[in-house]
């Protein structure tokens, strides 16, 4: 008989580096495994727009074959992209304008035919969720210190740079309120040709503030990336051969994030109308 309850699909961008896609599956296991998430949903999926496999496309009729009655799509994006705003509801068969049909088919995108129960869910809370992954990932336990400066490295966009400065701005005074010295971001992606220059202007300019006596530089990537990772690395080389800062790098990423697991998971339970409230209680 078939299994009527919804399905949940999870989408990255997708990468060619397997240890991307490895953090990515391991976090949409963990999700699958939320107490609550198995028993209203048929199944959870992930799915890649490029480069990984499987594809989002046939992801979603698989669901639907199994006898889903909907399917809920939670775009794991940072922030606003092309790829959100026209790749996603467009291969979904969401309505879209001409012109992104027309680049997604010259592209080889498979499409699904339009009017099926899908829903796309807002990555609510997703500063909050951020800015508590950053903070665990540089101080652990211990309470941030006025002397302590983070550097944020982001992919960044052309097209969406405001949407990027915005989330930036947001995380900066979100984590100087939690009391750290100093904060300040850099990009590392096609925006800036994957250059490693604005992460050592960065870098220098955090370890030249007053006051600043520990620099951490930290990738805000949601999986592993080895050339973003190592446009950062060689910013901090640079900046650590030519001044005695006490300078902190782990070519780590947002992933894994147990907190974030929470987040998502409690997404997607209120949106089928499990909980009542908008709040989870996961990310106090």
């Amino acid at each position: 008989m078939p299994d009527r309850r919804p399905s949940l699909l999870i989408i990255g961008h997708g990468s060619r580096s397997d240890g991307w896609t490895q953090l990515v599956e391991a976090f949409v296991r963990d999700v699958r495994a939320y107490p609550g998430i198995s028993d209203v949903f048929s199944s959870v999926h992930t799915a890649y727009l490029e480069h990984s496999q499987p594809r989002v496309a046939p992801t979603v009729r698989l669901a639907f074959e199994s006898g889903a009655r909907e399917v809920l799509v939670l775009p794991l994006f940072l922030t606003h992209s092309v790829h959100g705003a026209e790749d996603v509801p467009g291969i979904l068969g969401l309505p879209v304008p001409d012109h992104v049909h027309q680049r997604l088919s010259a592209e080889g995108h498979d499409m699904l035919a339009p009017g099926l129960p899908i829903r796309i869910l807002d990555f609510e809370g997703k500063s909050d969720a951020l800015v508590s992954n950053v903070v665990s990932r540089v101080s652990g336990e211990d309470s941030p210190k006025r002397q302590e400066a983070i550097i944020l490295c982001g992919y960044g966009s052309t097209l969406y740079h405001d949407a990027w400065e915005e989330l930036m701005g947001d995380l900066r005074r979100r984590l100087m309120e939690k009391g750290y010295g100093y904060v300040d971001r850099s990009y590392v992606g096609h925006s800036v040709a994957n250059s490693a220059e604005p992460t050592e202007v960065a870098v220098n300019k955090a370890a030249g503030m007053a006051g600043i006596d520990k620099v951490f530089v930290v990738p805000l990537l949601l999986s592993e990336s080895g050339l973003q990772h190592g446009s950062i690395a060689q910013a901090c080389a640079k900046v650590q051969s030519e001044t005695d800062v006490d300078l902190r790098y782990k070519a780590d990423a947002i992933l894994p994030d147990t907190r974030l697991v929470g987040r998502v998971a409690g997404l997607a339970l209120r949106a089928i109308g499990v909980f009542a409230t908008s709040k989870t209680g996961v990310l106090a």
